[in-house]
């Protein structure tokens, strides 16, 4: 039979597959960087346990307290985390990493600079506008960013402009009157208790 007929088979004619070696046990969706930041906190964890000469179960006892066995024995809770954390396989939420880094007596920008950063970061990003569902025409902002007295000030004029527009009291067309202010006094800043 001549090559090319419909009786050809189509698996001969396919390239082989090529087959990726498989990830390492606990890096799934991990960027090299993120994996090296994972391995310094793992290593910050374990020096300040091992300096105050604690075993992971005594850290953990320390965070997380303890529980009582069917046995009767009293053990650490949580103590397989800490060595999760210590083998680089994962990294504490932000509210267990403040947790640990308080029972070491550690600021937990020390014991995880990148990891505290990168939180910071993503739950308080610099600028946001997200769209509110029913609201077409509208937006909710979000800025977190150091920007001189002035522009500060002017952002807080049409913030208020658009609380004035939302009520119905000023109109979404016409372009809003700003003042200016001068640097402010540092007495002007003062943040004295409301009277009662």
């Amino acid at each position: 039979m001549p090559e090319g007929t419909a009786t050809e088979s189509n698996a001969t004619m396919r390239a082989p597959t090529r087959r990726l070696p498989p990830a390492p046990a606990g890096a799934a969706g991990r960027t090299r960087v993120m994996q090296m930041e994972l391995e310094a906190f793992a290593s910050r964890l374990q020096h300040f346990r091992t300096e105050r000469g604690w075993s992971q179960s005594d850290l953990a006892r320390k965070v997380w307290g303890t529980l009582t066995t069917k046995a009767g024995r009293e053990v650490a809770k949580n103590r397989d985390r800490i060595s999760t954390y210590e083998m680089g396989k994962s990294w504490p939420d932000p509210h267990n990493l403040i947790k640990i880094a308080s029972a070491l007596g550690v600021p937990p920008e020390e014991l995880a600079p990148d990891i505290t950063a990168a939180t910071v970061d993503r739950q308080n990003p610099e600028f946001a506008m997200t769209v509110v569902a029913g609201h077409s025409d509208k937006c909710h902002l979000k800025v977190n960013k150091l920007v001189p007295w002035n522009i500060a000030t002017m952002v807080s004029q049409l913030l208020e402009y658009a609380n004035l527009v939302n009520h119905g009291l000023a109109d979404p067309h016409e372009q809003p009157q700003l003042n200016l202010p001068s640097k402010p006094r540092v007495s002007q800043l003062s943040c004295a208790p409301a009277d009662s």
